[in-house]
């Protein structure tokens, strides 16, 4: 299992992240869900040994992730990051193939690898592109096939990090990349995904995090969090939650307020 326990996350005066704990187990998607400023990202990063907690532990089976070789953890991890900063003019194909470093595999290994991982991403037919011409869903897919690429092998249990995976995909393309995280999570992969889009969530996690102000404000099954008072309190708006005529999942419709609440007068959390 990888977990956070009792998690705070300091910069200068500010708190990013305020005593979290939160788990992803094998076989599940957890999606993390909140409004701008939560500490979505942070918490993401602390999860992958990326970040460091000020307080409280990050651990992978118990093992605390600043404890494990990075290239162990590389094995047992992927990360799909909001942006990538990668302006090398790499084919896709190499870029994918960057996911294999840790596996020390014969070149024919990750190349079959590679080519399956790109296949399940929707970008095999972008192989011989240069990275930097790629719109940018197109790139954010990409990577999304270099972490498929990189858990593609032992040891188990894994887990697929994903942090807005589809802030730039069309319609299509964000079902698309989340049905692959449920297939993931169905082969036994633990998947954290930090999404926007509550109905996204609603639809394809086992259990949703909503956090707030750097806390926890609820962390339960998509029934059980999507609550009319649970997204007021964090998000600030007054929504319907109706079921889903098309998915066995809760469906969260905004109540129109007048010309709409100013900024400033968002509910702040105690």
């Amino acid at each position: 299992m990888l977990a956070l326990d009792s998690v705070s996350v300091r910069k200068g005066t500010a708190t990013l992240l305020d005593g979290l704990s939160l788990e992803v187990a094998p076989g599940e998607v957890v999606a993390i869900v909140g409004p701008n400023g939560a500490g979505k990202t942070t918490a993401l990063r602390v999860f992958a040994g990326e970040s460091a907690p000020t307080e409280g532990t990050a651990h992978l089976d118990r093992q605390p992730l600043a404890a494990l070789p990075a290239d162990a953890l590389a094995r047992r991890r992927a990360v799909l990051p909001q942006q990538s900063a990668l302006a090398f003019g790499f084919p896709v194909l190499d870029v994918v193939l960057l996911g294999r470093t840790p596996h020390a595999t014969p070149r024919a290994r990750d190349l079959e690898v590679a080519e399956r991982a790109m296949r399940r991403a929707g970008v095999l037919h972008l192989a011989a592109r240069r990275y930097p011409t790629l719109s940018g869903g197109e790139q954010q897919r990409v990577h999304l096939a270099r972490a498929l690429a990189q858990l593609d092998g032992p040891p188990d249990p894994r887990y697929l990090l994903l942090d807005e995976p589809t802030s730039a995909l069309d319609l299509a393309h964000q079902h698309g990349v989340l049905r692959v995280a449920r297939e993931e999570a169905r082969a036994g992969t633990g998947v954290l995904a930090v999404l926007h889009d509550l109905n996204l969530a609603a639809q394809y996690a086992d259990r949703i995090a909503v956090l707030a102000d750097g806390k926890l404000v609820a962390a339960g099954s998509p029934d059980a969090v999507l609550t009319p008072a649970v997204v007021r309190c964090a998000f600030g708006i007054s929504v319907v939650v109706t079921q889903n005529p098309c998915a066995a999942c809760p469906l969260v419709v905004p109540i129109p307020e007048g010309d709409g609440a100013p900024f400033e007068s968002l509910p702040v959390l105690p």
